[in-house]
């Protein structure tokens, strides 16, 4: 999602008794071969110019999660047109993930995030079409994977943090809606283009590297959605080989207790009929949120710790059949619905967190540690 906002309509709110009961059969009767392969992970927005603090991801370590997804933004690294890039932040970060007795936490990076100085891009969703942009783009990405990947100079350079290397890149984020293409204008052509850009620069430091299609919207729901984007992209020449990995957003209504399969599957079926039978996929989004304006994903804190373990649920049931290797669940934590400048932002995507915004730990928190066989905690987050 990173910002795409919609709204909608219905709530539901279960019972605390059908709660427990539900999350006992889960946790108690999976299988632990798929529990091995699918692997359960976080996606955590950028809160204004702060990224993920050290308490933070800590803390998701010693839940045990094993993969984080995050936006890795162009704009973040480079400031000016001529600048230098600076990684500072992102060092940080991978630092946090890395060292130490915790478990690592493996980071899915969403590359995306044009500066300010990027021409035809009104904000920082749109990405760059003019050459020298584009130009600009390709060397952060290939600075990128030369920081972090397999052969990254960070972790050989940097003491006493253990390797953890950046294997998969995704390549921006759902650029078939309005919000995230130049000019509300998402056209398959140009994503194609954009993404074979992207694919090379990263291919070029690292061959081994596995590139990741960016996550769209697909749902019963959806007004655009990911299979017909898809199905225009397949029709590119070229494209099919310009990425390892096929991913998709799954935001369900919470009555419908069949549309996530049923939306994995689709996707999955349109790869499928165009010879990607053997490509993974990741579900890069899905989630429920316990308080906020009333929409079908709306609920409350018991209701959105049921949505949790019963998205994951059905995600390990048909995991292994639909090639489905992880599942992200959006968010890590509430945003601020009042920030200056987006009084509108009160929407049910804000409180889809797995903590408030204050720090303070919802009941779905602790499910999720559960589900990776993790120490929730109990303290706030700073």
């Amino acid at each position: 999602m990173i910002g795409a906002l919609q709204t909608a309509s219905a709530s539901r709110r279960p019972g605390p008794l059908a709660l427990a009961a539900l999350l006992a059969i889960l946790l108690a009767g999976l299988p632990a071969a798929p529990a091995q392969a699918l692997m359960l992970g976080i996606h955590a927005e950028r809160d204004g110019d702060g990224l993920l603090s050290e308490a933070e991801v800590l803390r998701m370590r010693q839940a045990g999660t094993r993969t984080l997804r995050v936006p890795f933004e162009w704009e973040v690294v480079q400031r000016d047109q001529d600048g230098p890039l600076d990684f500072d932040r992102y060092d940080k970060l991978m630092t946090w993930a890395s060292e130490g007795t915790l478990p690592r936490v493996r980071i899915l990076p969403t590359l995306l995030g044009s500066p300010g100085f990027v021409e035809k891009s009104e904000f920082n969703a749109q990405p760059p079409v003019t050459v020298a942009d584009l130009e600009r783009w390709r060397v952060f990405v290939a600075s990128a994977v030369a920081r972090y990947g397999r052969t990254g100079t960070f972790w050989t350079q940097t003491s006493g943090v253990q390797f953890n290397p950046m294997v998969d890149w995704q390549v921006w984020n759902e650029p078939n809606l309005r919000t995230f293409w130049t000019h509300g204008k998402p056209r398959p052509t140009e994503y194609a283009a954009f993404l074979d850009l992207t694919n090379q620069a990263i291919k070029s430091v690292d061959p081994a590297a596995r590139t990741v299609l960016a996550g769209m919207p697909q749902s019963r729901i959806t007004p655009r959605p990911m299979t017909t984007f898809l199905t225009k992209l397949y029709k590119v020449p070229g494209f099919r080989h310009d990425f390892d990995v096929i991913a998709v957003h799954t935001y369900i209504p919470l009555e419908d207790r069949t549309g996530l399969e049923e939306a994995v599957g689709q996707v999955r079926a349109v790869a499928d009929e165009n010879g990607d039978e053997a490509k993974t996929i990741y579900v890069t989004e899905l989630g429920a949120a316990s308080a906020g304006p009333v929409s079908p994903f709306t609920t409350d804190q018991k209701g959105q710790r049921k949505a949790l373990v019963r998205l994951f649920g059905s995600v390990r049931e048909f995991a292994s059949r639909l090639k489905v290797r992880r599942a992200y669940w959006y968010s890590w934590r509430d945003g601020d619905f009042t920030p200056p400048g987006f009084p509108s932002n009160d929407r049910w995507q804000t409180y889809a967190g797995l903590f408030k915004k204050n720090g303070v730990p919802k009941s779905a928190w602790s499910a999720f540690a559960q589900l990776n066989g993790g120490d929730p905690g109990t303290d706030p987050l700073p």
